[in-house]
């Protein structure tokens, strides 16, 4: 682990994540506190990144649970290997009775194949990183289980037995919307914004090799500025990032308005933002003010 919020930023920052104190400080409570960390914050803002480049500087293994609505708790911790039962199944139909086993029970341990949630407690060695991923989409029953889950880390498999942690993982709950109370309680809690143009300017440089200053810094503007606007989705960091990828792949060392109009679609991923964009003349109006947010 770490032995400061200065040595957790250096880490992060080695797997080019360009924590803010912040975000650096929370993540260092929750693991020297023992606590999952919860994370708050709009889509792109760095959340699953920084579960990604936590498990990075540990050396750590990332678990990552997705979570959608009406999620089932049970396949978000096993499945059966069905496959396997039946060619037991079929094996064991072909012996002579001298040879069959007098029982044969098809939950059995060799039969379950792990899940999210039994990977993460099945480690006996480096405690993995789970990330649980779109907490909100997953709903209140789902939200209970988890909750449960994670104060005892141990899972019950019926026929199969019960499964404990041997080395507790650390854990990483990210959500875009209000923390549910059951989850959040005992949690280190961290709302994650969209960077300030310092920080954004560091992050794709760090990314995109070859972008230079002055594009970098004209992207990150013109980013803010969208973030700022009426738009339906704003763009993330990983829609930064690819953007400048885009630009540098094009050989554009500035912002005009073919560049912009012609990349338009690694930034902005809905068709009315898009046709909102050409329509106001946003690029051209930006321009015009001179739109600064580095200073």
């Amino acid at each position: 682990m770490f032995h400061s919020v200065d040595a957790a930023m250096v880490s992060l920052a080695r797997q080019r994540y360009a924590a803010d104190r912040d975000t650096a400080t929370a993540m260092f409570l929750a693991l020297e506190l023992g606590k999952p960390l919860f994370v708050e914050g709009a889509h792109g803002t760095g959340k699953t990144a920084l579960a990604t480049a936590l498990a990075s500087a540990l050396g750590a293994s990332l678990i990552r649970l997705r979570c959608f609505e009406g999620m089932d708790p049970e396949r978000a911790a096993y499945s059966w290997d069905y496959a396997g039962q039946m060619s037991r199944m079929a094996a064991m139909a072909s012996m002579p009775p001298s040879r069959t086993a007098s029982r044969f029970d098809l939950r059995a341990r060799e039969f379950v194949i792990e899940g999210p949630l039994l990977k993460a407690i099945s480690s006996t060695s480096t405690p993995p990183v789970l990330l649980v991923d779109d907490i909100e989409r997953a709903g209140p029953a789902f939200e209970t289980f988890l909750a449960e889950f994670l104060e005892r880390l141990t899972l019950e498999i019926p026929g199969a037995g019960v499964f404990r942690a041997v080395v507790e993982p650390r854990i990483v709950i990210a959500s875009r919307v209000a923390a549910p109370e059951v989850l959040s309680a005992d949690a280190q809690y961290l709302w994650l914004d969209y960077p300030d143009y310092r920080r954004e300017v560091d992050i794709v440089q760090a990314h995109v090799p070859g972008v230079g200053a002055g594009l970098s810094g004209e992207i990150c503007n013109l980013v803010a500025a969208i973030r700022a606007g009426r738009f339906i989705r704003k763009p993330g960091i990983g829609e930064t990032i690819d953007w400048a990828r885009a630009l540098v792949a094009l050989r554009r060392s500035s912002l005009d308005y073919d560049a912009v109009n012609e990349t338009l679609g690694c930034l902005l991923r809905s068709p009315a933002d898009i046709r909102r964009f050409r329509r106001e003349q946003f690029y051209e109006r930006a321009w015009e003010q001179r739109l600064d947010v580095s200073a």
